[in-house]
Order: C-alpha cells, then structure tokens, then sequence
C-alpha cells in the first residue's frame, strides 16, 4: 500500500540508509491511474518528514546525497506532488474563505517544478565548491550565461521549495568539520549568509531555521585565519541576525542569543561581539516600545556576560547614553498597567547594573 511504502522511506532515513530507486518507485507506482492520482502528494503533506528526507537526499552535501540521476529525478517529482497538493489546499481553503469568489488560481505545473528542484540541488553541489558566488536579488529573465550563484539565487527566491533545499544545504556546509578548515572557507562563507539574507526576506517561513545557522559560523574557528578576518565573518553573522530581528523574529533570535551568553562555557560570542550585537540593536529600535520587547531585550541586557561587555571603555560614549536612554523608557513601559513586578523588577536590574 502507499502507507507501506511511505513507512519504509521512513525507516530507511531511520537507519541513516540511502533512498533507492526501488524504495522511491514503491511510492509512484501508486501515482498512475486516477485512483492515485494526487493521492502521494496529500499523504507526504501529511508527514512533512518525508519530505525533508526527499529534500535532505538532494541538498544535504555527503554521504545522504544521492548521485543517481534517477533517483533525482524520482525524489523531485516526489517533492513536486506534495507541492502541487499543498497549494491545491491552500487555494481551496482561500476560496471557502472569500465566499466562493477567491482570485488565486495553481500555477505549479508537475514537470516545470520537478525539473527546478533538481536544478536546486545541483547549483548547491556546483557553488560549494566553488571560491564563491554572485548572490543576487535582481529580476532574472532567462538563465542563459548567468553564473550558478545568480542562477540558484533567482531559483530560491521563485521557487519556496528550493528555498528550503537551500537552507537544509547551508546548514550542513555550516556544520560540515572539513568546510572550516577548506581554502574557500572565509571566501565562500560571506556568499552563503547573504544568499540566506535574501531568501529570508522572500520567504518568512524560512526565517526560523535560517536563525540557527549564523550561530553555527559563530562557533568556528580556524588558526590559518587571522582574528581580524574570523571576526569580520562572525560579524556578518551577527548581521544576519539583526535583520532577522527587525524582519519580526524577535523574540527567537533575542531568546537565542540570551541563552547563549547565560551559559559560562560558551564562547561563541566574545565581549568585542556582544557590544557589536548591542550596538546595532540600538541603532535600529525606536519607541515607543512593546512590553514583550521590554522582557526580552531586558534579559539579554541583564545577563552578566552583556553587563561586563557593555560597561567596558570599548563600548563608546555615544552608545552608552543611547543604552541610558532605552533603559529610562523600558523603565516606563514596566511600570504601565500592563506591566507586572517582574518587569518593574528587571527594569531596576538594569537601571543598577548600568548605573
């Protein structure tokens, strides 16, 4: 049965197994004839891991990525079922919203999008090794004499599946022992935190994966590069950070750094970068500020390791009284009627701890 094979993908991504043409073909067998027909696609929506194994045996760079053409071919077209069956609901489900009389219609065509996966997967394995890329927002018209970064830039930025692959691919280069110490490390580093900037903005769903992987290039290091260098990288990835922040991910990306800078091992993020970090929190809020701001800033802003780093003669004058001054208006907002004791409470945690 369809759930039989489904339950056997599974198990083999269980065992750390490469996928087969024999396991895959288990699955489209169910796909011809009308019976079957969109069937796949709903029962793969239904169990987004699987999906993330045919994704992750595409994208994901070693041992777990498939190098049969075949296979490919059979993985995407699986990925492009599930597609085509998630937009159907959507528009299904936008249509019994607007009465009957919604606009969207499906765009995705079974071939078109099959043929974009894999080309997805095969610019990620031809920039990775690579120097570098050319990463680009620019509209693209035809593909023709475009390098593979503008290519798998104008594919990730049309194309959310792609834009996943992408990331699940980052996110191995990035945890990748060999990919630190390669010659390409501080050229090609810069290229893949840009190319993820730019899909966050296209595509928000992406955004909380992306957050984990600045903290990834946060945690490298390599002697054969200079400290000035490593640092510029690491700065970049604090960057990313920040846009992740003002693009609405605040909490997480706050929330993230918070717990990092509370652990006393952990070396990630030195005190020349938390004062980086900060001052360019400072630069970009403005009140009036919201209470959940308040709380999770706060708590950043509190930690011991960001008290030290803030107070030092190295964090300037100027961003010191822009820090007086954030902290006199959280001091009103904790004390609104919406505030409780534990954020009037912080507030005065702060006022002390700076003063």
């Amino acid at each position: 049965s369809l759930e039989s094979a489904l339950l056997n993908l599974l198990k083999r991504h269980s065992l750390g197994t490469r996928l087969d043409d024999r396991l895959l073909d288990q699955l489209l067998q169910h796909e011809t004839g009308l019976s079957g027909k969109g069937e796949i696609g709903k029962l793969l929506q239904a169990h987004p891991l699987s999906i993330k194994v045919l994704l992750g045996s595409l994208f994901k760079p070693g041992a777990s990525r498939t190098g049969s053409i075949s296979t490919k071919q059979k993985c995407a077209r699986l990925i492009a079922l599930a597609v085509i069956s998630a937009e159907k609901v959507a528009i299904h489900e936008a249509t019994e919203q607007a009465n009957g009389s919604s606009n969207i219609s499906a765009d995705t065509e079974e071939i078109s999008l099959t043929s974009k996966v894999i080309s997805g997967s095969q610019l990620c394995e031809t920039v990775e090794n690579k120097v570098s890329f050319t990463v680009t927002a620019d509209e693209v018209n035809g593909e023709e004499g475009l390098s593979p970064g503008r290519k798998l830039s104008s594919l990730a930025l049309n194309n959310a599946i792609v834009a996943q692959g992408v990331v699940m691919w980052a996110t191995e280069i990035a945890k990748g022992p060999e990919f630190v110490t390669s010659a390409s490390y501080q050229t090609l580093t810069p290229s893949i935190l840009s190319l993820l900037r730019l899909i966050s903005v296209q595509h928000p769903f992406t955004r909380r994966a992306i957050i984990d992987i600045p903290f990834i290039f946060l945690k490298h290091s390599n002697s054969e590069i200079s400290f000035k260098k490593m640092n510029a990288l690491k700065e970049q990835s604090l960057r990313l950070l920040l846009f992740l922040f003002v693009k609405g991910e605040v909490k997480h990306v706050l929330g993230e750094i918070t717990e990092r800078l509370r652990q006393k091992d952990n070396s990630e993020i030195d005190a020349s970068l938390v004062r980086y970090l900060v001052g360019g929190m400072l630069d970009i809020i403005l009140p009036p500020y919201s209470l959940p701001l308040v709380r999770c800033l706060g708590q950043l802003l509190s930690s011991p390791r960001c008290v030290e780093a803030l107070r030092s003669t190295y964090f300037n004058d100027v961003q010191k009284k822009k820090l007086t001054k954030v902290i006199e208006d959280f001091q009103a907002v904790a004390k609104s009627p919406s505030g409780r004791n534990v954020d009037t409470s912080l507030a005065a945690t702060l006022v002390t701890a700076y003063s």
